[in-house]
């Protein structure tokens, strides 16, 4: 890249020559996706305090300012950095906070800007957890006061490339509310404690690379390259609930014969409790083929028992219900592999405080599950497509039929999903559309779920239909950049990507 470019684990030892040498290392670490004059004012004042100034940036994989950022790529990014003379050394931190950076460079001064000098207003809460990692090795932080500047609103002014209909949506958005405003029903989510329900499903990915045509069969031949496995189904569910409110419980439902319990606790966040009912089916597992070269889905397989779970394990699964008392909401995700049983639905709608449910037509029950299978709920989100299935119909006025729908199942609200035509809010007669915001589809495995937990919640503590589909649309973009679910948003990523998009 450039001769002040050195990977962290390489500066590390020339950060200890320095240091044996008497001289003072200062860090500053950021996204630096726009370099304004407020930041090179923050370098030349950092360098006035220290005798070597490195600056270290985040991978693009990590950066979290919301859809279409960075603006710049890292190796750009770099370039540009590496050309200020106040700065000595550029390096790179592939992780999602800057701890880690800390802990390898271990500079004597850490670098913030002004805007950071009250930790109220970092939204991610990371600044108190840099300022304690920097203290472990006998550093201090100190805050540069110069002239601030906003590059997520020069970027959104300047070199925004969303479209017109996403500006315009912005701008309306910006008309209504404030950060507090949206913020309050983020905070309100925080305090909640949550049940959810559904089919454990394992999403494996293998990467394989084309070949050439068999020599005598007319098929393709494939490299088999390394897997992957993630906590899909209702264990992503749990994870993202658990990444915003306080407690999670999941109730689900795993093969007898499955050595993975422990492996699948190591997936999920802390503050999950799992309660896992053993049955003599396999635990369901999708694995997909992806071509390494497009990263391109080929093909997928399902291990799974389609028939209805045994009256036995239904009863478990009622139990395990039964024994929980003071929860909030209940999510209840059902793929349609015969955990929802009509005694099993019985029963939740009996018991639930606030009842939400999601249905989803998949390969492995060829669409005939649908969300009519339930007769009383609170709230649902339902895919367009699924809908279609639902009323037998291609062509939908969707305006009148998901509030008769809504009727039926004396729903208070609900999501309609339109993939890439975003996605429309409903309460009674009232309705409120959001465009898809995602720049960058990996896999849309999980989208569908992310916006199910969270506008479920934000229903729950009574959130405006804007703000629901505004923070539904930017846990729906993080969810479409990855494959399967790797990670989650926590409350502070959304804070952060909500004051990004609205500069």
């Amino acid at each position: 890249m450039t001769d002040k470019f050195y990977e962290p684990e390489d500066l590390s030892e020339i950060i200890d020559k320095l240091k044996s040498q008497g001289k003072k290392i200062g860090l500053s670490h950021g996204v630096f996706d726009l370099v304004h004059p407020g930041h090179i004012q923050h370098f030349i004042a950092a360098k006035k305090e220290v005798d070597y100034l490195i600056v270290s940036i985040t991978s693009d994989s990590y950066v979290n300012k919301g859809p279409g950022r960075p603006l710049f790529a890292e190796n750009i990014r770099i370039s540009t950095l590496s050309a200020l003379s106040a700065i000595d050394y550029v390096t790179i931190s592939r992780d999602k906070t800057a701890e880690k950076i800390i802990e390898n460079i271990k500079p004597n001064i850490y670098f913030k800007g002004s805007d950071y000098a009250n930790s109220a207003d970092d939204p991610t809460g990371k600044i108190s957890d840099e300022t304690q990692a920097v203290e472990n090795f006998g550093g201090k932080i100190h805050f540069t006061d110069e002239i601030t500047s906003s590059s997520s609103k020069l970027i959104n002014n300047f070199f925004n490339s969303a479209s017109a209909e996403v500006k315009s949506w912005v701008q309306s958005l910006k008309s209504k509310y404030s950060l507090a405003d949206i913020e309050h029903y983020l905070q309100r989510i925080e305090n909640l404690k949550v049940l959810v329900i559904g089919e454990t499903i394992i999403d494996k990915y293998t990467k394989v690379e084309a070949l050439s045509k068999s020599s005598k069969d007319p098929i393709l031949a494939f490299h088999l390259l390394d897997s992957e496995e993630y906590a899909g189904g209702i264990l992503a569910i749990a994870n993202n609930c658990a990444s915003w409110t306080k407690e999670v419980t999941a109730i689900s439902v795993i093969g007898n014969d499955d050595s993975r319990p422990n492996d699948l606790v190591k997936l999920l966040s802390q503050n999950i409790e799992l309660k896992l009912i053993t049955s003599n089916r396999p635990t369901i597992t999708k694995h997909r083929y992806v071509d390494i070269g497009t990263n391109t889905k080929l093909f997928e397989t399902y291990d799974f028992n389609p028939n209805p779970l045994p009256d036995k394990e239904v009863c478990q699964v009622i139990d395990a219900v039964s024994s929980l008392e003071n929860y909030d909401v209940l999510l209840a995700a059902d793929y349609g592999h015969g955990l929802f049983t009509n005694q099993l639905i019985e029963h939740l709608t009996e018991v639930s405080p606030y009842f939400c449910v999601n249905t989803q037509s998949n390969a492995g029950n060829r669409g005939y599950n649908t969300i009519t299978k339930y007769s009383k709920l609170d709230f649902f989100s339902v895919n367009s497509g699924e809908l279609k299935l639902e009323m037998r119909s291609q062509k939908l006025n969707y305006d009148l039929v998901v509030p008769e729908l809504m009727s039926k199942l004396s729903a208070h609200q609900a999501v309609l999903t339109k993939g890439a035509e975003g996605l429309t809010v409903y309460e009674h007669l009232a309705s409120s559309n959001a465009p898809a915001i995602a720049t960058k589809i990996v896999d849309k495995v999980g989208a569908g779920d992310s916006v199910f937990a969270i506008s479920s919640l934000l229903s729950y503590v009574k959130a405006p239909l804007d703000i629901i589909g505004l923070v539904s649309s930017l846990v729906a973009s993080h969810e479409v950049s990855q494959f399967g679910h790797r990670t989650s948003m926590s409350i502070g990523d959304i804070k952060k990507q909500v004051r990004s998009l609205m500069s």
